[in-house]
């Protein structure tokens, strides 16, 4: 499994819009449709309702939120721990819980990144 899948989704989940996850992400909306569809096809499930008129998560999409972001931390951690060049060990590790994550330290560290990456 590719983790741009697991970010894709946990993006699309988390904005419940396939046009807005893909101006986020920086990709087509094509892309983040295809993303889905393949993270799909792997996992032999449904992770979104789109019957309606707004997107909604399955029970299975909602269940795979967790597993999603653990997966990412633990990617995260493993190049961090294996990856990581000497010239490129500066390292900022930011903690919260879930609910502040959403609420608040998401888009900070965005806005954050954005004018470190200048």
């Amino acid at each position: 499994m590719k983790i741009e899948l697991l970010k894709t989704f946990l993006e699309v989940s988390r904005t419940l819009h396939f046009r807005i996850a893909s101006e986020n992400l920086f990709i087509t909306q094509s892309a983040v449709s295809a993303r889905i569809k393949l993270l799909e096809e792997d996992l032999g499930v449904l992770l979104f309702d789109r019957s309606q008129k707004h997107l909604k998560l399955t029970p299975e999409g909602n269940r795979l939120i967790k597993h999603a972001n653990e997966l990412l931390f633990m990617w995260q951690k493993t190049k961090q721990d294996v990856g990581i060049a000497e010239s490129d060990s500066h390292q900022l590790v930011i903690g919260s819980m879930m609910s502040i994550w959403d609420i608040v330290l998401q888009d900070w560290l965005k806005k954050f990144t954005a004018i470190w990456m200048m």
